[in-house]
């Protein structure tokens, strides 16, 4: 885990191209943390950290 806000229910995951179906894939079967029902469901997939912590700033900007 990269960067994550609880608050603005986001974050940010790193993980090579490699492996990034696997980690969306994956990240869909967590149904509950610490006794929370969640739903994780990726949003952007990019190529660089700078990028998506752009579309991040956009994302929550925006509310």
């Amino acid at each position: 885990m990269l960067d994550v806000n609880f608050e603005d229910n986001f974050g940010i995951i790193h993980c090579s191209h490699q492996t990034k179906e696997i980690v969306m894939s994956s990240l869909t079967l967590i149904n509950e943390i610490s006794g929370n029902q969640v739903i994780l469901s990726p949003i952007k997939t990019t190529g660089t950290i700078r990028n998506i912590k752009n579309v991040k700033d956009l994302m929550l900007n925006k509310k």
